[in-house]
């Protein structure tokens, strides 16, 4: 399946000069226990409607509602920045209008994984680090790529740890991902081995 990304669709989240992963007018309405609730209650449903009105205008019909179940720390990945506008504060209700900007790269990488869907793969993968400081930065790290569903550890020693990394296509097209997000991932000797990034 090919998915053509950054065409223009009708009904497409922006206008045509815009950043077509820049999603405007997302109005938000929220009550909760206080002010500050209420708010944040508002702004994660605005960030979810703007990613379900991306999926609409992006993804093939098949793959759209898988996408819009995108856990909300994944979505949170996604997001470059977001803007209100029109904001309205009470007591215990907010209301706004969102704009919000995607990170052109992730948002288009998960699109794809969602037209990728099932052809997951299971990669392992020896990370290494100097540090303990350096392992929670990897893991955190790997959090953050949309391509990788999710990671076993399955074994950790003082330097290294194996790991099983459940991803949307094989190894070699995670490379690239985990690049943007700060990892080096590369075949040494048939094992794939994984790093932080040094500044060249």
């Amino acid at each position: 399946m090919v998915l053509a990304i950054g065409l223009a669709w009708p009904g497409a989240p922006a206008r045509a000069q815009d950043d077509p992963f820049t999603v405007r007018g997302v109005v938000v309405d929220a009550t909760a226990a206080t002010a500050i609730a209420a708010r944040e209650r508002a702004h994660e449903q605005g960030k979810r409607q703007a990613w379900e009105r991306l999926v609409d205008a992006m993804a093939p019909q098949p793959d759209q509602a898988r996408l819009k179940r995108l856990a909300q720390r994944e979505l949170e990945t996604l997001i470059q920045s977001f803007s209100v506008d029109a904001e309205r504060t009470g007591a215990t209700r907010y209301s706004a209008e969102l704009t919000v900007q995607f990170h052109p790269e992730r948002a288009r990488a998960a699109l794809l994984s969602g037209a990728a869907a099932g052809s997951a793969s299971r990669i392992e993968v020896e990370a290494t680090y100097s540090s303990l400081r350096d392992w929670i930065d990897i893991r955190r790290r790997l959090a953050s790529v949309p391509q990788v569903q999710n990671t076993d550890i399955v074994s950790v020693s003082a330097a290294s740890a194996r790991l099983q990394l459940s991803a949307s296509g094989d190894a070699a097209a995670l490379v690239p991902a985990l690049a943007q997000a700060g990892l080096d991932l590369a075949n040494s000797g048939g094992a794939w081995r994984l790093s932080l990034k040094r500044a060249e």
